[in-house]
């Protein structure tokens, strides 16, 4: 594949991460977006080092080197836009806690340590996707409530280290309601966070349309009263809990965070403790019943929603 090529195909990447196609084509905009939106780091250097392999030998032309003066632009777009979120999450923190925030953090040595052990950032540069890490263990299939694979859970912790007390991490995977699996999302932020020393949930849940809504959160507020019960047994603190999700894991995580007492949600276990510290959902989808009119959450309302998840005419 030629130097010119390389660069359409760069050009178009990166064309539709910045303005991601829309309408029938858009599951296909998100497949090749994140990708590219997640490594344009990588993409970047890459086209530098391409561009400059292609001068050295002559290989540059006009249009070539026209395309990649364009991806780069669009990828430093990228990279500084990616780099607002740290921003915009310093300013609510410091907002919601004060600007000295940090000088409160109790300082734990073990803590630190852990920190400490966590890979340099080049090497998680040439490493972005590395979804298991080797100081990382992960202790697979427990059953959080009687029945098959999809009431089962992992927990993810260091491997090298005694821990007691560690804030824990629930994740729930995304699949629109109907597919999915705890050991495909959410990889690389778990061990992340067990690589600093947390210890980290990754449960199943029944799924639709065999299962109609409210399995689905029944089964998630079930995951977290397993969580509270059992996880001081795998080194996690049981009064410290964190949800996370994204897409309909992030639906779940919210509404689990918001419902912690509602009885209708968790049939057969009333009584059990389901409230958790914080919920960090991702891209959520959180306009089941089209109540603000948007044209996508009406269509996905009654298109989708209603026949397959909920099974309501």
């Amino acid at each position: 594949m030629g130097y010119l090529r390389r660069q359409v195909i760069t050009a178009l990447l990166t064309a539709n991460a910045v303005r991601p196609l829309r309408g029938n084509l858009s599951p296909l905009g998100f497949a090749v977006g994140w990708p590219t939106g997640e490594l344009a780091p990588q993409l970047l250097a890459l086209t530098a080092l391409d561009t400059a392999q292609a001068l050295a030998r002559g290989k540059a032309g006009r249009a070539g080197l026209a395309l990649a003066a364009v991806s780069a632009a669009g990828l430093t777009y990228l990279v500084r836009d990616a780099r607002k979120a740290g921003e915009i999450a310093e300013k609510q923190l410091a907002e919601s806690l004060g600007a000295d925030y940090l000088d409160q953090v109790t300082t734990d040595p073990a803590a630190a340590d852990l920190a400490e052990a966590v890979p340099t950032p080049i090497r998680e540069l040439i490493r972005p996707f590395a979804l298991m890490r080797p100081d990382v263990e992960r202790i697979a299939d427990i059953s959080y409530r009687d029945g098959g694979s999809r009431a089962r859970l992992d927990v993810y912790r260091r491997r090298d280290v005694d821990l007691h007390n560690a804030p824990v991490l629930v994740q729930v995977h995304g699949g629109g309601w109907t597919i999915g699996d705890k050991s495909q999302q959410g990889l690389i932020l778990m061990n992340r966070m067990a690589a600093r020393g947390w210890v980290c949930v990754a449960m199943n849940y029944r799924l639709a349309p065999k299962h109609p809504f409210p399995a689905q959160i029944e089964d998630v507020k079930r995951a977290i009263a397993w969580t509270r019960e059992h996880i001081a047994s795998y080194g996690g603190d049981p009064s410290y809990l964190v949800i996370t999700g994204g897409s309909a894991g992030g639906h779940l995580a919210s509404l689990a965070a918001l419902t912690p007492q509602v009885s209708a949600y968790q049939p057969g276990f009333e009584e059990a403790d389901t409230t958790v510290s914080a919920c960090v959902p991702f891209y959520g989808v959180y306009d089941l019943g089209g109540i603000t009119g948007d044209k996508a959450a009406v269509a996905m309302r009654d298109k989708f929603l209603a026949p397959r998840v909920f099974r309501k005419d």
